[in-house]
């Protein structure tokens, strides 16, 4: 039995200068570096996104982390450090708490 053709999905690769803000229509795959600085990542909002999910990679040189938020920007749903790569989703349970982490790997 055939798995099918691969899913090819778009990404995004970029040095931030400060905080960065996803929308629906970002790139499935986020290859963030902070740019000498721990940055912070506002998910879109979970009203419309149920089902939503993206990738994120922590390219930093040094010790750098990524604290991704809820699009509320102020709660946190995990910290990925220099090195690691999360899958992030959304269940839509609500505008400001839909996001969720299904795992954090070293990459």
């Amino acid at each position: 039995m055939s798995i099918g053709i691969p899913r090819i999905r778009d990404a995004n690769t970029e040095t931030l200068a400060g905080t960065k803000t996803l929308t629906a229509a970002d790139a499935y795959h986020q290859n963030l570096d902070p740019g000498g600085s721990g940055r912070n990542l506002v998910c879109p909002s979970g009203t419309g996104t149920q089902g939503g999910e993206f990738f994120l990679v922590n390219a930093a040189d040094a010790a750098e982390a990524i604290t991704v938020q809820q699009s509320d920007a102020s709660t946190t749903v995990a910290v990925i450090d220099q090195n690691q790569s999360a899958h992030f989703v959304c269940n839509g349970v609500s505008a400001a708490a839909g996001w969720q982490i299904v795992g954090i790997t070293e990459a």
